[in-house]
């Protein structure tokens, strides 16, 4: 890496500079220092300034006018913001650092961080007239401005102006981003086209309406952003503001309209509109007179209106929607909040919040925004009441639901677009108590400001009792509405407690109870629901390691409320396999970076949830055999309220430094599973209830427990510091757990039950699979998956990445680089400013819309073709080439979400659609 600074900085310096002797330049370059330092300590800046930024050009190592530019335009920025009227003495300024936002370096693709290290693009102004060299030189008069901009700012024209704006108005502060974009197809120049929801592996591959295998997010749109806070110092008042104009800024609806299928049922529909893909959003409506279901599609806007449609409910009816006018309306408000800050308190009034307005409880059962990265927050949920269904003379329950919260996201950015009102207040009080609460409610896209459908809130309390012990309390309780009346209530109340046994060993345990109540709104259909949830847990540092051992019970009854634990108690499927691609970070300005460190905890699931008792025991060693070993053992015994036994899981992992160039890694899992119940599928579940679904291909009595033995090599010579080469092997039967049962999932659907609970006809969805047959059942066979990933750099802006997977199970699909796949990539730096990505994949699986279809399984191959330039054009500025889709945009938050080693494909075979962006930040 020095040799290639040292090379850039070469050419740099020789293209710069004027044709004559290096020692010519040296000395000119003195000659013009003396004179910018005469000037400066003349008091005469704006010259100084010329003067020493052409010494620096002639010689960029003379060192004195570096410092003497440095503190010019330290002065200069002074001036600026009025600080300084007068000369000061040199050793009475100090040097000013750039604040955010950061700037903006693309094309960071490879797994190598010295080749993507962000190299820093230097200042430069546009030259003057050649200056006439002697023993005095002048500066020859200029007819116009010499800069386009503040001086001392930087070359980018928008950040600039930003900079002198945030100088004028301190300790305010202005940031923002801008992007510009447009797309080419074959048949279309786009310029507008982006749903996040297109790329989720969804109903889309195998819905004919779509096409096929190749859903994905052409991510084309325009974005203005704007981000203002009138003081960023940590105490005092302080108004923030972000307004953002892009796609999901601009959104309409339909009327409530009353549709009657062709069977007489009815339901009532309200379509949803935004601009990014100009269409209706699709999603799921229940009929009022028999509780079935209607999908309702995309449905496409033509001139403010949609046009009439056919769709059927679960059985059949059919239902026509008429033409129907869009109401639109703007809303750029991202974020809009008052702060209040002190030593002791910090108050903040939030009119629009993001999710992360939610308080985070620290209690040992997480009461409180407890859930997986990539579910929104449970303070989202929206209250969808229940209904009397009148022809089928039953009722259907009321529910909380994410779905909207869930769908409506950017396309770049895992930001969720529901909003929270709220105020929240955090206090520390003598002896180190300290109090956290929030009270909140979450307004959806196309909720109207002054509606209210939910309301969350939290109080959080700790006080340490002694240096040991530490006791603490937390209530939570949110309510949804129907018609301004309370429909559904529920409360949690826990108290926990922290105590130092001695300076290794800590205990810690909370005690909860909730109580809810639904469906109030009609008191024949009223249900209530009491429980309790307890959590023991002991850690202690040892000579093998941290040891920790908990127990952890939540009965049947136990309603979290503001806590989702559906997918925290499983482990996610890329924690079950060998890697030795270091995670990618996502990062962006504007938002607190996901990184791999955020997700990771997640890994590993703990098998708690409602209705079950889990133990979980786990030993970790750092640093063995003298810190050239890691080591990690896992293990979770889980039972259901009923003593039923549910599952145990046990995990070896080992990475091992044998000697400096060679590293190796060894995983083992053995997840067993209780015999099959005949119809019952034993791994998938309801998200909402947490029930697994029906599966008639199920026999019963069979195992379906798995195991995985997998061992990696990698060898990195250290006199070859060009070539890394890794090897891995998996023996294993899980085609569930570590595929994220992906593609069997996708078949599944719902039907509808009736049936008498407490005297009353209750209707409830019974979701479950089809066409599992096609899959391996219980037992699993097992197969084996080779891995081999070869690294170069043959030059020192050249990387190259060559990736080969053999895998026996042939249903294994794109959601990693466990597919059957070969791929080469190709990373060019062409100058500090350019960079350049190639990927070719070539891959094999089955057609699963002919799967679907036909009963069909075909074997079929894929090749995809995926290109970028990235050009800086200034450091807060970058210029984006991209053809087709395919591989992970370092810009898109769906590589980190879906696969946080970047092996995630959106598609399997090219696309023929090329972007074009300009993304800049200030």
């Amino acid at each position: 890496m020095r040799k290639f600074a040292a090379i850039v900085t070469v050419l740099v310096l020789v293209a710069a500079a004027p044709c004559f002797a290096q020692e010519q330049d040296i000395a000119v370059s003195f000659g013009l220092s003396s004179r910018g330092v005469d000037y400066y300590r003349a008091g005469k800046l704006h010259e100084a300034k010329v003067i020493l930024e052409r010494a620096i050009e002639l010689d960029s190592r003379n060192a004195d006018a570096q410092t003497y530019l440095d503190l010019v335009n330290a002065e200069l920025r002074l001036r600026a913001r009025g600080m300084l009227d007068t000369y000061q003495r040199s050793d009475e300024l100090r040097r000013e650092s750039e604040a955010l936002p950061q700037p903006i370096y693309r094309g960071e693709y490879s797994d190598n961080p010295e080749f993507d290290r962000p190299v820093h693009i230097e200042e430069r102004y546009e030259p003057v007239e050649e200056y006439e060299y002697s023993h005095q030189p002048q500066i020859k008069p200029q007819t116009e401005p010499r800069y386009q901009y503040p001086p001392g700012y930087s070359e980018d024209k928008i950040k600039a102006i930003a900079d002198a704006l945030n100088d004028n108005i301190a300790p305010g502060e202005i940031k923002g981003e801008y992007k510009m974009a447009f797309g080419v197809t074959g048949d279309d120049l786009i310029w507008k086209d982006t749903n996040a929801d297109h790329v989720e592996r969804n109903f889309r591959v195998i819905d004919h309406q779509f096409p096929k295998a190749n859903t994905f997010d052409k991510r084309v749109y325009d974005r203005f952003k704007v981000v203002f806070d009138t003081n960023k110092s940590e105490e005092g008042f302080n108004f923030h503001s972000d307004i953002t104009v892009d796609p999901w800024s601009f959104v309409g609806k339909t009327e409530k309209t009353t549709i009657t299928g062709s069977a007489g049922d009815t339901t009532e529909i309200e379509l949803k509109y935004w601009s990014g893909n100009r269409s209706t959003i699709n999603e799921t409506i229940p009929t009022l007179s028999d509780g079935d279901d209607i999908d309702i599609p995309e449905l496409k806007v033509v001139d403010g209106r949609v046009v009439s449609t056919s769709v059927n409910d679960t059985w059949g009816e059919s239902f026509s929607i008429p033409e129907l006018d869009i109401d639109t309306s703007f809303q750029p408000m991202r974020e809009l909040w008052f702060d209040y800050n002190t030593d002791s308190y910090k108050a903040r009034a939030f009119l629009f919040g993001l999710e992360d307005q939610a308080l985070s409880s620290d209690d040992p059962l997480g009461l409180s925004n407890h859930h997986i990265y990539w579910e929104p927050s449970p303070w989202l949920d929206e209250w969808k009441t229940g209904n009397l269904n009148s022809s089928a003379a039953s009722f259907t329950r009321g529910q909380w639901s994410s779905d909207l919260s869930t769908f409506t996201r950017e396309s770049e950015e895992l930001k969720r677009l529901t909003a929270l009102r709220g105020f929240s207040f955090a206090s520390e009080f003598a002896g180190g108590s300290e109090l956290q609460t929030t009270f909140a409610t979450p307004k959806g896209l196309w909720q109207e400001y002054d509606s209210v459908n939910a309301v969350p809130g939290a109080i959080r309390i700790k006080t340490p009792i002694n240096d040991r012990l530490t006791l603490g309390f937390i209530d939570t309780f949110r309510i949804g509405y129907e018609d301004d009346k309370a429909d559904s209530y529920n409360n949690v109340f826990g108290v926990d407690a922290s105590y130092d046994l001695n300076p290794t060993t800590n205990i810690v345990g909370e005690i909860a109870v909730s109580k809810s109540e639904d469906d109030r709104s009609d008191s024949t259909y009223e249900t209530e629901r009491n429980g309790t949830a307890a959590h023991l847990a002991v850690k202690r540092g040892t000579t093998w390691g941290d040891a920790r051992l908990a127990f952890t019970h939540m009965d049947k009854g136990f309603d979290p409320g503001l806590a989702s634990y559906r997918q925290t108690r499983n482990d996610q499927y890329w924690g079950r396999h060998i890697h030795f691609k270091e995670p990618i970070e996502y990062s962006r300005w504007g938002s607190d970076p996901l990184r791999y460190e955020d997700i990771e905890p997640f890994r590993i699931g703990d098998g708690v949830d409602v209705g079950r008792d889990a133990v979980n025991f786990r030993l970790e060693k750092e640093d063995a055999l003298d810190g050239r070993m890691k080591n990690l053992i896992d293990y979770r015994y889980v039972r259901d309220s009923d003593h039923k036994y549910v599952e145990g899981v046990f995990r070896e992992e080992n990475t091992l430094e044998i000697n400096p160039e060679w590293t190796s890694k060894f995983l083992f899992i053995y997840h067993d599973l209780p015999k099959t119940k005949g119809g019952i599928d034993p791994i998938i579940y309801d998200a909402d209830t947490g029930e697994f679904k029906s599966n008639a291909a199920i026999e019963d009595g069979k195992d379906p427990s798995v195991s995985t033995y997998s061992l990696g090599v990698e060898y990195s010579p250290s006199e070859w510091d060009w070539i890394s080469v890794f090897g891995i092997y998996e023996n294993t039967n899980d085609s569930t757990f570590a595929t994220n049962n992906y593609p069997r999932w996708l078949l599944n659907n719902i039907s509808f039950s009736t049936a008498a609970e407490n005297g009353q006809q209750i209707r409830s969805e019974v979701p479950f699979l089809y066409s599992q047959g096609f899959f391996d059942l219980p037992p699993y066979e097992r197969f084996n998956i080779y891995r081999l990933g070869v690294s170069l750099k043959p030059l020192e802006n050249l990387g190259i990445d060559l990736d080969y997977t053999k895998n026996d199970f042939k249903f294994a699909q794109s959601m990693d680089n466990n597919m059957n796949q070969f791929s080469t990539t190709f990373k060019y730096k062409f100058n500090p400013r350019l960079k350049g990505f190639l990927k070719y994949t070539f891959s094999r699986a089955y057609n699963l819309y002919r799967l679907n279809t036909s009963g069909d399984l075909k074997y079929e191959k894929h090749h995809n073709v995926f290109m970028e330039l990235d050009y800086n054009v200034t450091e807060y500025g970058a210029l984006v080439i991209q053809f087709g889709e395919g591989s992970i945009d370092s810009t898109s938050i769906p590589g980190i979400v879906m696969s946080p080693f970047g092996d995630f494909y959106p598609t399997l075979d090219t696309q023929h659609i090329l972007r074009i962006y300009y993304h800049g930040v200030f």
